[in-house]
């Protein structure tokens, strides 16, 4: 046999030392080490496929964690977002309640005085026009001239 040759079962070996750590791959030092002859190191196509998928799968599994977290952070944010609305809505509300009660007010209040002055230019003019009445002007002789 020569040294180039493939077996499989050195790939169980070198597959049963590789370490993988939490979303970081790790490639064994027998993977990465090429082979005493000065060749390529063997991996057989199974095998790299394997380490894709397991690849692949630690990826997905990143992306679905990151993306639940987001998602939950997006939620708490929005929670928070719309409970300082609806007390700042709930303020708002009040202060213009407040601002509508004394407006309404101060209006009842214009249109009294208004009715009181209406009242008091009633009288003083009733007045003036009595006093009006009352006065006789007698046609004066140079007027007749």
């Amino acid at each position: 046999m020569s040294d180039s040759e493939y077996f499989p079962s050195q790939d169980a070996a070198r597959a049963s030392s590789r370490d993988f750590d939490a979303g970081s791959e790790v490639v064994d030092a027998e993977l990465a080490t090429p082979p005493a002859w000065g060749g390529p190191a063997p991996m057989s196509a199974a095998r790299t496929l394997e380490l894709a998928a397991v690849t692949a799968d630690q990826l997905v599994a990143d992306a679905k964690a990151e993306a639940e977290s987001l998602l939950s952070t997006a939620r708490a944010t929005a929670e928070e977002t719309v409970a300082a609305s609806r007390q700042e809505a709930e303020e708002i509300t009040a202060r213009l309640t407040r601002t509508k009660a004394e407006l309404e007010a101060a209006i009842a209040s214009l249109r009294q005085v208004a009715s009181e002055q209406r009242g008091q230019l009633r009288q003083l003019l009733t007045e003036h026009l009595a006093a009006l009445d009352a006065t006789r002007f007698e046609p004066s002789a140079a007027a007749d001239e």
